[in-house]
């Protein structure tokens, strides 16, 4: 379900990486919910599996303490995390084929709300 488009600022191997990493998840993910009864267990699962994403990602993204380290400086506040991964989940979740979908509304207006 991934694409193949370019990131910014990843090298070959660092996108590679990424695709791997995309089909494994959605490889898990299918096979979690290959038995499943209902949409509700199939958004619980995809609900589990963001949580552990964003989890991970803030751990990784945790800035390394030293002040004049200017790869952490962007990243070394819970709020500045939290800004630069909500524009990182708009940009795939824009990008990725399932953003549209067959009975969308076609004027939203009204933003969602997390239940």
């Amino acid at each position: 379900m991934t694409t193949k488009r370019p990131k910014p600022g990843r090298t070959s191997d660092a996108a590679a990486l990424f695709e791997t990493t995309a089909r494994q998840v959605m490889a898990i993910a299918e096979r979690v919910t290959k038995n499943t009864r209902s949409g509700v267990e199939e958004c619980a699962v995809a609900e589990g599996m963001l949580d552990a994403a964003i989890s991970f990602w803030l751990h990784v993204h945790q800035p390394c303490g030293r002040p004049w380290c200017e790869t952490c400086k962007r990243l070394d506040a819970p709020e500045k995390r939290l800004a630069v991964l909500a524009l990182l989940v708009e940009r795939i979740a824009r990008e990725g084929p399932a953003y549209h979908a067959e009975h969308d509304v076609k004027d939203a207006g009204a933003p969602a709300t997390v239940q």
